[in-house]
């Protein structure tokens, strides 16, 4: 029992400046896909790709602007195109059409997203 005193004193009596504090970063929130993405559409593309889309129309709409994307496997590519933006019951809002081409071909879903409490948007 002793021992266990003399370590815990003498980690007691350590100078402050002996402790060192080292921040620890916060580990990234992944975005889950949603809205279109997470339905009929998304689920023809690959996973990979289906993340590089997500990030596209997120950044669409927070900047109003038509953002195309290339996924990385597969060969699918499309664009979203958003409304303005619209204050509402759930907040400010846009529609948006994402439109994904497979084998060169085009197909559309519409929805809509919502500002949500973490900044980012959420499809509604």
């Amino acid at each position: 029992m002793p021992v266990a005193g003399v370590v815990a004193g003498a980690a007691a009596a350590a100078p402050a400046a002996a402790v060192k504090t080292v921040p620890v970063a916060a580990a990234p929130v992944e975005q889950v896909p949603d809205g279109v993405l997470a339905g009929p559409l998304g689920a023809r593309i690959s996973e990979t790709d289906r993340k590089v889309a997500f990030a596209a129309q997120g950044n669409a709409l927070a900047t109003g602007q038509r953002r195309t994307w290339r996924g990385t496997s597969g060969g699918s590519y499309g664009y979203v195109e958003v409304g303005p933006e619209i204050t509402g019951i759930a907040g400010n809002c846009r529609s948006y059409i994402h439109t994904i081409f497979f084998a060169g071909r085009p197909q559309s879903s519409a929805g809509q997203a919502c500002h949500s409490t973490d900044g980012g948007w959420r499809s509604t």
